[in-house]
């Protein structure tokens, strides 16, 4: 059965989409085919709390769930222009999988292994401040000659930065940071420079200081 009729079939007119998907994502009559359901509702009407709730239910899924699941993320990412059900993934991204030690790794791997288009190692790269900085900085050496790149491994130390479990190696980051071409510089540019050449390790002080002189960061 195909999404309508399951909605007709079990009286669920009426109900918003995120009850609608739990039902879908937790009625066992629809086990084999919960995921391609839950998508197509996502794609239909998307919010975060679909997207939530299949992260909680994560460690539960089988290998060819998990397969499926990240092959639909790694799409999304690929698109050229962004959109809500993008905006959400890329949040959930941030938020539950990189911001997760459970699930970090084999988030970032299951994307990464992919070879998604530059479109998408972009918006992995923006929104990687939690992740591991072993696995970014494979990621910034490879793109180091390419300036399109510059832009989002400049905003991936940023995130580094200023996220609460962001991570990053001072050291290598300052390495990384004088091959950058970037002809504009941003606030976000001179906030990171000031810092990982000012500090050897994130320093709560040192921030306060920098997001109050950089007074526009704050906002973001």
């Amino acid at each position: 059965m195909n999404l309508d009729e399951i909605i007709k079939k079990d009286n669920l007119e009426g109900f918003s989409k995120n009850e609608v998907f739990d039902d879908l994502f937790n009625i066992k009559d629809y086990s084999s085919q919960r995921l391609n359901l839950c998508f197509e509702l996502f794609f239909r009407e998307p919010t975060y709390h679909m997207l939530h709730e299949m992260y909680m239910d994560y460690s539960e899924f089988s290998e060819n769930e998990k397969i499926f699941f990240w092959s639909k993320y790694g799409g999304l990412l690929e698109e050229k222009n962004s959109n809500d059900c993008l905006e959400l993934i890329l949040y959930s991204l941030r938020i539950d999988f990189f911001g997760d030690a459970n699930t970090e790794r084999e988030a970032w791997t299951s994307l990464i292994e992919q070879n998604l288009n530059k479109n998408a190692i972009k918006r992995i790269l923006e929104h990687s401040g939690p992740v591991s900085y072993r696995y970014k900085s494979k990621i910034y050496k490879k793109y180091l000659n390419q300036i399109d790149m510059h832009q989002s491994i400049l905003i991936s130390l940023y995130t580094s930065l200023i996220d609460f479990n962001g991570m990053i190696s001072f050291e290598e980051a300052r390495n990384t940071f004088i091959k950058l071409d970037i002809k504009e510089k941003s606030e976000i540019y001179c906030f990171v420079e000031e810092y990982i050449f000012n500090y050897n390790f994130k320093n709560v002080e040192g921030f306060k200081k920098l997001i109050k002189k950089y007074y526009c960061l704050q906002t973001r």
